[in-house]
């Protein structure tokens, strides 16, 4: 179960990296880690 889940996030924070509301959406419950990962700005 929390593969598959842990694949989709992974997907879909590859899908839509290029949107800042995506990306405001993800940081709200994303580890400050994954957040990290990118530049915030």
């Amino acid at each position: 179960g929390y593969g598959r889940v842990h694949e989709f996030s992974r997907d879909y924070r590859a899908a839509f990296a290029a949107s800042p509301r995506a990306d405001r959406l993800l940081a709200r419950d994303a580890p400050a880690p994954v957040r990290a990962r990118r530049p915030a700005r």
